[in-house]
């Protein structure tokens, strides 16, 4: 049996369901979840109503899986230090990760993020973070924050997404800590390179820092998970050159 390629058009819209506009720049993968689509980029094409399109603002947003209906967008201006910490028009890198009804990413403020997959939609505000700035049908229901920069006392280097996974009720981060120059001057080498939350509340449950000592520029890698004899393993790419 041959396989006949599909092809598709963008102005004819052949063998095209639905198609919507992101920002300039994407780079988070599409992630589908719950009958919805989930995807970082920045506020190119206005989702976010509150703020111009000039404005560099980035944002997570949800479409509906089967329509493409805009749904909500969690957003996030720019950190103030400027691009040696937050690279502008970036967006949200952070490819989330969804389970059930729950979405977990990392923003370009290095804030771990547990939003509620159905937003504001469903008439309820989730978890214990009750006084989001903005909370209409358009917004995200923020379940939990975790903020690496105040808690932790991280300094990004250009962007600070790593994309999460998740191990029961483990989530794991790789903290995008690092510094000035091409060998990190100024980075302090007692701040975590790794570190793991409850995935329910957003606690800290350990971290660890072997890896910011000899950091070259930061640590950029995602974790991944795997089982490997018997025994449950969690790996990073550290900034360092080491895995």
């Amino acid at each position: 049996m041959s396989l006949v390629p599909v092809t598709w058009n963008v102005e004819t819209r052949e063998n095209i369901k639905w198609s919507v506009p992101l920002g300039a720049e994407t780079y988070s993968s599409p992630v589908v979840a719950s009958g919805k689509v989930f995807i970082g980029t920045n506020n190119e094409h206005s989702y976010v109503k509150e703020h111009s399109a000039t404005e560099d603002v980035s944002c997570l947003l949800a479409f509906e899986e089967l329509s493409g209906k805009f749904l909500w967008h969690a957003s996030n201006l720019k950190l103030p230090s400027g691009q040696a910490e937050d690279w502008p028009n970036l967006g949200i890198c952070s490819t989330p990760y969804c389970e059930g009804d729950r979405v977990w990413y990392v923003t370009n403020r290095a804030e771990v993020m547990c939003l509620d997959a159905e937003g504001f939609h469903d008439g309820e505000n989730d978890g214990p973070v009750k006084n989001e700035l903005l909370s209409g049908q358009d917004h995200a229901d923020i379940v939990w924050r975790f903020d690496m920069l105040a808690k932790l006392g991280v300094k990004p280097r250009h962007a600070t997404n790593c994309s999460v996974t998740c191990l029961g009720d483990r989530l794991f981060v790789v903290v995008s800590h690092g510094a000035e120059g091409t060998k990190a001057e100024g980075a302090r080498p007692e701040v975590p390179s790794f570190l793991c939350l409850d995935k329910r509340t957003g606690q800290l449950l350990w971290v660890d820092a072997s890896a910011t000592p000899g950091v070259l520029q930061c640590h950029w890698s995602s974790p991944c998970v795997f089982e490997a004899g018997g025994q449950w393993q969690v790996v990073m790419g550290g900034g360092d050159g080491w895995v």
